[in-house]
């Protein structure tokens, strides 16, 4: 039997990196978010005009848009949405910019899944306020 999913949330995710894509996608199953894989800073600019998702796991570098032009977008969409950045951990330079935009914060590769939940736990608590 198949018995579909009924999500609380969503965060939006653009990363090509495999691990990265299932250890966030994990723990928000375990969190009952949706985790929805975009391929695109366009493509997830076209999403935020449909719905406003928890928050967006972010590269810093895009195939169309890098974290300053992507970071650009979203706040001028929506200022309050949380972004996080996650990069490679020698992209210091990169994350100090990031956070100096307006990145909620920077996660280095491989990511702790420990300290996603906490991050997507605090989020969902500030959510139900």
């Amino acid at each position: 039997m198949n018995v579909a999913m009924s999500y609380n949330k969503s965060v939006f995710i653009i990363n090509n990196d495999r691990h990265t894509l299932n250890t966030i996608s994990e723990v928000c199953q375990r969190l009952n978010i949706e985790a929805k894989t975009l391929s695109s800073g366009a493509q997830l600019l076209a999403e935020l005009d449909h719905e406003a998702p928890l928050c967006i796991f972010s590269a810093p570098i895009l195939a169309d848009m890098d974290s300053s032009a992507l970071l650009q977008h979203i706040q001028q969409l929506n200022d309050e949405l949380p972004v996080l950045m996650v990069g490679q951990s020698g992209d210091v330079h990169c994350a100090v910019n990031a956070i100096k935009q307006g990145a909620l914060d920077f996660f280095t590769k491989p990511v702790n899944s420990r300290r996603i939940q906490i991050i997507l736990q605090a989020l969902l608590a500030k959510d139900h306020e």
